[in-house]
């Protein structure tokens, strides 16, 4: 996952925990059962986690460049 997949991860997380608390919120005021809203909030939850947790190929679009690896033995080798 690259920073502009962190960013859009932490974006779709908000978003989606703040979509389920809210209508888990209304569903259990409006019902009178606390159950309810325990059970969307925790769906959510679950939806969050498969939405965000692996490394999906759309967080992974703008790849850092890396630094060549480095051989120590060989630079040794080199040196004499």
């Amino acid at each position: 996952m690259d920073f502009e997949g962190q960013k859009l991860a932490e974006y779709l997380l908000v978003r989606i925990v703040l979509v389920f608390a809210a209508i888990g919120f209304l569903a259990g005021y409006l019902t009178g059962d606390f159950m309810l809203m325990v059970y969307i909030n925790g769906a959510g939850l679950a939806v969050s986690t498969l939405a965000v947790l692996p490394s999906w190929p759309w967080f992974r679009k703008n790849p850092l460049p890396w630094l060549p690896a480095l051989h120590p033995a060989e630079e040794v080798q080199k040196k004499k």
